[in-house]
């Protein structure tokens, strides 16, 4: 089994689109943040 583990702190620039999908959590550290007119979507998926 992998198990991979990633803490975010990008900034994202107005227009971005970003998807992130993980199987069990998505930590979004202070000082994460995604600008107005950016699209910023975050799923919860079980493994394929």
């Amino acid at each position: 089994m992998l198990s991979l583990k990633f803490h975010y702190t990008f900034n994202f620039t107005p227009n971005a689109n970003v998807v992130y999908e993980a199987g069990s959590s998505i930590p979004l550290l202070p000082g994460f943040s995604a600008e107005k007119a950016s699209t910023f979507l975050a799923e919860i998926k079980g493994c394929q």
